[in-house]
């Protein structure tokens, strides 16, 4: 018999169908994990593909679909894995035993999500997937089905995985589409097939979830773009309908072999079936087949890379663009940033008043705090486009967990930067509890650092799930660090993750001695980052302890509070202190992040004009 990938260019090969539901229809629960049969009902798995190879099935797959460690541990099986997917391959062995048929080792996705959402990392992905090949593939399987997946970042790490160990077993990838012709988390078939071929599968395709019509029509839009592909389809007999205690599929036999003659007649290689089909379905494909009586013409499978890089890079053309000076000069020459709270009204007029000369003064950029304190303001990205546009400043915009899920946080990011917004300052966000609605619900889906990762993904053309985007952001996105944390070897490790995931700039609470200054210039030099430290201008002796005594992260040393005792409410001796520690932080640092007290624009002129 000639290897699988040869057969499948040279004609059309038909898969089997169900395993699991026509298990169901044999009797046997729905709840019960499916690999255990290979065990503990030999027989009747034997027996199931013995009726699918007696129908003409030339594929039939492994009883492995949820036979990965992680899918096993649910049952409390992990300790009988190895032995579980071997077993499902020699039941396969003997049903096709004197006949010819390829084994195909079905493994099917854990569902288990990414950190942070779940616990697992990529490389957890390629371990399980591949420890799983692995044993299909010394047991002796032709080729591997991965099936019904419906996330793209699973099942392209699941091919990675097989890969890593096994460079030329044959790889069928699918996955599964919702009823607007995208997977779960968004994506398209072009861009999973694209991204699939190039991670090193031999096969793409569909399947479950949809019935034979809306897989058909989902699947139309592709065949011509991937016609030199290897393409699979496996549809499922329709959706399930409950009739009395019995899960029912709709779809008959003959409308199932009417549109098996489509995907057969516009390209796809290997045609089976999926939940609710049954032998007698899979029969009446391979009377399709026999009917058309078609020859595979399809060359090599050819991946047409230089059209589509071509195509991809002109995605990435439509916001890709170059960053603003601030953040091209940040690191090399000595850059400035105010904060402005954004109103605590409809209109920000009066608040533009009073910013409109820091720019003659040489502010480079604007720090727009997102609901400081948990408190209700204008929206800071409003605030910052009104900056951009009106004052002709550059926004760094304060991006905060906790009033958005991840839906919202990347909707705002990509909204954000189509009003011309490119930095991102990374936030957790104050709690609820300190704010005027302290019953109102704190969001935090992610942390600050799943911030950083989002905006480095949105960078990369990719959403938070790894779903391609059209085209790509150029945002530069900065993160908060404590250098006065109780712990600051915990404040440093999580630095370093913030970093790791892709931070280009840290800003600094506000500091008042030379000694933090020197902390801050060796976290520079450790993490090669560039650094704007927080200056808060005291007014007065009382707003000093008030701070030092009330606000975690601010240290105002000794010989500072006795300086200001006798110094009245006027600014003045807070002036002078802001603009000494000012002059002080150009021999360590990259700029200055000023925070004017009380929302007096005024006291920075004073600093800045000094």
């Amino acid at each position: 018999m000639k290897d699988f990938l040869t057969s499948l260019k040279e004609k059309f090969l038909i898969a089997d169908g169900a395993f699991g539901t026509y298990l169901n229809q044999k009797g046997r629960p729905a709840n019960i994990c499916r690999t255990e049969e290979n065990l503990k009902n030999p027989e009747l798995v034997v027996q199931i593909h013995k009726e699918y190879i007696e129908a003409g099935a030339e594929v039939i797959e492994t009883n492995t679909f949820d036979g990965n460690v992680l899918k096993l541990s649910l049952f409390e099986l992990e300790d009988k894995f190895e032995l579980l997917n071997k077993l499902a391959v020699q039941n396969a062995k003997k049903a096709a035993k004197g006949k010819d048929v390829y084994i195909a080792g079905s493994i099917g996705p854990t569902n288990a999500l990414l950190k942070p959402y779940g616990n697992l990392i990529e490389e957890d992905y390629r371990d399980i997937f591949s420890l799983q090949a692995k044993v299909l593939i010394e047991e002796g399987v032709d080729l591997i089905i991965l099936e019904t997946f419906s996330s793209l970042i699973e099942i392209e790490n699941a091919v990675k995985g097989i890969r890593k160990i096994d460079s030329s077993i044959p790889v069928v990838a699918e996955i599964t589409l919702l009823e607007d012709g995208l997977t779960k988390f968004g994506d398209s078939p072009d861009t999973c097939f694209t991204t699939l071929l190039k991670a090193g599968a031999n096969v793409v395709g569909i399947n479950c979830t949809l019935g034979p019509a809306e897989l058909f029509n989902h699947y139309r839009p592709y065949f011509e773009r991937f016609k030199n592909t290897l393409l699979s389809a496996m549809p499922n007999a329709g959706y399930p309908v409950t009739v009395g205690d019995r899960v029912v599929y709709p779809v008959s036999e003959e409308y199932f072999k009417e549109y098996g003659i489509l995907f057969l007649e516009n390209g796809v290689n290997l045609v089976g079936g999926c939940c609710g089909t049954t032998p007698s379905h899979i029969n009446k494909l391979v009377e399709a087949a026999k009917q058309l009586e078609i020859e595979r013409k399809k060359s090599t499978v050819t991946f047409l890379e230089t059209t589509l890089i071509k195509e991809e890079e002109q995605e990435d053309a439509l916001f890709d663009d170059e960053l603003p000076e601030v953040f091209q000069k940040l690191g090399k020459k000595f850059v400035i940033s105010v904060e402005a709270n954004p109103p605590k009204s409809p209109s920000p007029e009066k608040q533009l008043k009073k910013l409109k000369h820091l720019k003659e003064l040489g502010i480079d950029a604007v720090n727009i705090a997102e609901n400081p304190l948990a408190r209700v303001r204008m929206s800071a990205m409003v605030y910052a486009f009104y900056i951009k546009t009106v004052l002709g400043l550059e926004p760094i915009l304060h991006i905060t967990c906790r009033d958005r899920n991840i839906i919202g946080l990347q909707s705002d990011l990509l909204g954000a930067y189509a009003l011309g917004v490119r930095g991102i300052l990374a936030l957790t966000g104050d709690p609820t509890s300190v704010g005027e609605f302290p019953e109102a619900t704190g969001v935090f889906d992610i942390n600050s650092v799943g911030i950083v990762e989002m905006v480095s993904r949105m960078n990369k053309g990719f959403d938070f799930g790894m779903n391609k985007i059209k085209g790509r952001t150029n945002m530069f996105v900065g993160v908060a660090f404590n250098p006065l944390a109780y712990d600051l070897d915990k404040e440093l490790k999580k630095l370093e993750q913030k970093v790791e995931a892709g931070a280009k700039f840290l800003q600094t609470q506000p500091i008042y001695s030379e000694e933090v200054l020197e902390t801050l210039a060796k976290v520079k030099e450790r993490f090669n980052i560039p650094v704007l430290v927080g200056l808060l201008p005291l007014k007065s002796y009382a707003h000093a302890r008030f701070l030092n005594n009330e606000f975690p992260g601010i240290n105002i040393p000794e010989h500072i509070l006795k300086s200001l005792e006798n110094s009245g409410k006027n600014f003045e001796k807070g002036i002078g202190i802001a603009r000494e520690i000012l002059e002080k932080a150009k021999k360590y640092v990259d700029g200055a992040y000023l925070m004017p007290p009380f929302n007096r624009f005024d006291i920075v002129e004073k600093i800045m004009k000094h």
